[in-house]
């Protein structure tokens, strides 16, 4: 089992590599999805790299959080932050 602050860590280290964010643009209270502006397919990456990254299965309702791909799904999502998805991680 990951701690909430080794899964943050790896969050943080994830998102810089994955996609180019700068460390200092990031904190635990960063939103992923609409700070970051992660959604979509690139949401769906993620979360496969954290669980094959962690060998988990994480019990994430992605609708919940992401919009799809599509212009007819852009209904209102609910905020993501990196301490939650870490939550989420630890919790696996």
């Amino acid at each position: 089992m990951i701690s909430k602050t080794d899964a943050i860590d790896a969050i943080f280290k994830i998102l810089t590599e994955m996609y180019a964010i700068k460390s200092r643009d990031i904190t635990k209270t960063t939103r992923i999805n609409k700070d970051l502006g992660i959604e979509g397919d690139d949401a769906v990456e993620l979360i496969e790299f954290l669980e094959d990254h962690f060998h988990i299965s994480l019990n994430i309702d992605l609708r919940s959080y992401f919009l799809g791909e599509g212009i007819f799904d852009r209904k209102k999502t609910a905020d993501l932050t990196i301490e939650e998805l870490a939550k989420f991680v630890s919790d696996s």
